[in-house]
């Protein structure tokens, strides 16, 4: 099991951060090698039950997994777990610093497959997520704050 956990404060509000990330489409604009995430409930794109098709590229290895959101609170809390393919869980919590920033806890948990195929998988993609998790986290930080510099603007 490999666990990273990132902690980031955003130029944006508490609400502007969640939003941003609540959105599935935002996902692949932030997220390093992610290709674009699928919902496979329509009727519920937001929110507990919401279910995703997607994949993420890291180096040679191409990964897929259908997640379900399994915890959401509106501007605190929003965690999904894999239901089928690639094991993954993510959880993102929002905590309001002042009235314009917000602090961004990161959690990404994956576990592997065992034996040798597990670990020259883990062997092929860790250098890989080490590069994912610095460019997903500016990413992350660098566009919610230019939605929020859109916001203000609009």
């Amino acid at each position: 099991m490999v666990e990273i956990h990132v902690v980031e404060v955003t130029d944006a509000p508490v609400e502007i951060a969640f939003d941003y990330v609540a959105n599935y489409e935002n996902f692949p604009k932030f997220m390093y090698g992610m290709s674009a995430l699928k919902p496979t409930t329509p009727d519920n794109t937001r929110g507990l039950g919401a279910t995703f098709e997607g994949g993420m590229q890291l180096g040679p290895v191409h990964l897929k997994s259908t997640v379900e959101t399994i915890e959401y609170e509106e501007n605190k809390v929003l965690a999904v777990d894999s239901i089928k393919g690639f094991d993954v869980d993510m959880k993102f919590k929002f905590t309001p610093v002042d009235e314009h920033h917000a602090e961004v806890d990161a959690y990404v948990t994956y576990r592997l497959p065992g034996g040798i195929a597990g670990k020259a998988l883990g062997k092929t993609i860790e250098p890989f997520v080490k590069i994912a998790v610095k460019y997903s986290t500016h990413e992350l930080k660098k566009q919610i704050a230019e939605q929020y510099e859109q916001r203000k603007a609009g």
